[in-house]
């Protein structure tokens, strides 16, 4: 059985070499390749393109420009926005205010008392209804010194700090 195999091998490349000759000999293609070169003979090798008329582009812009209704806007426009609310102070703090200012043990009687501020180290005396960084002293005794802020408007908030005195 071994003795057939070389056999068929050179019968089995004898027959891929005829029928790779047979391919090459009988081209498929051959009679498409004739066609297309008759139809590439038949074309003119330049022809000349006709020059295009330049169009009218003056009469147009007349046109668009002579409509006024091209510039109008095609939807409204949005109404403006309402104005911002009106921005209301806010009432500062009134032991803010009061920071650094102590009432002091000297009074002279019932109307005056001494007050130390961080601008006046010695301290001053001031009367009840005295203004003192915007707040008015009410009163004072022995333990204690109560003034009151009045907000500006809107607001009319009126505020009340006691200071213990020291």
């Amino acid at each position: 059985m071994n003795k057939y195999f070389p056999l068929i091998g050179i019968v089995a490349l004898a027959g891929i070499g005829a029928l790779m000759t047979q391919n090459y000999l009988s081209d498929p293609l051959a009679t498409e390749r004739v066609q297309l070169a008759r139809d590439l003979k038949q074309i003119p090798k330049e022809e000349p393109l006709p020059e295009p008329e330049e169009p009218p582009y003056q009469e147009w812009h007349d046109a668009i420009m002579s409509r006024s209704a091209v510039w109008d806007a095609l939807i409204a426009p949005p109404p403006p926005p309402p104005p911002p609310p009106p921005v209301v102070p806010k009432c500062p703090d009134i032991y803010e205010l009061l920071d650094g200012v102590r009432p002091t043990k000297t009074q002279m009687g019932k109307k005056k008392i001494k007050l130390v501020t961080p601008d006046n180290a010695k301290g001053s005396f001031v009367a009840v209804g005295d203004k003192v960084k915007g707040c008015t002293l009410e009163s004072f005794d022995r333990k204690q010194a109560t003034f009151s802020y009045q907000c500006p408007p809107p607001s009319d908030e009126r505020q009340e700090a006691v200071l213990n005195i020291e």
